[in-house]
């Protein structure tokens, strides 16, 4: 093999390994965990979540969501996957570890019942931007 083989071959391997490298460096993105990389996390008007959410570039910026796009009351528990829960729950608020959602809904029969939603289950902080999985 000449000299220039040899140095593609080698530039391939490399190219190979930053891939991986950066694949699972975006691991934590594709399954949700936002609290790993954000801070400052709060509630505002009970369903706007906010924090302040490192991008891939080492900086840190200003994000939010309305998880009533991302978050449903089915009978009285909160889930992802549906919108608009804040129509049938009140006492809207986080935890004290910032990213478990906290809410009584209602349920079917009328009563209402607490529930409570990891929010880190379901939210991604997609290179700065906080978005539902």
């Amino acid at each position: 093999m000449t000299k220039l083989g040899n140095i593609l071959k080698k530039t391939m391997k490399l190219m190979s390994l930053l891939a991986l490298i950066f694949s699972l460096y975006q691991l934590p993105a594709i399954a949700g965990n936002f609290s790993k990389t954000c801070h400052n996390i709060r509630l505002e008007d009970k369903i706007i979540l906010k924090a302040r959410c490192r991008r891939i570039s080492g900086t840190y910026v200003d994000a939010a969501v309305s998880l009533n796009n991302c978050i449903d009351n089915r009978d009285g528990v909160l889930v992802f996957g549906g919108h608009k829960f804040s129509l049938t729950c009140r006492h809207i608020s986080l935890l004290d570890d910032d990213y478990t959602l906290l809410a009584q809904c209602r349920r079917r029969n009328g009563r209402r019942h607490w529930s409570t939603l990891e929010l880190d289950e379901g939210t991604t902080n997609n290179d700065g931007l906080l978005q539902c999985n």
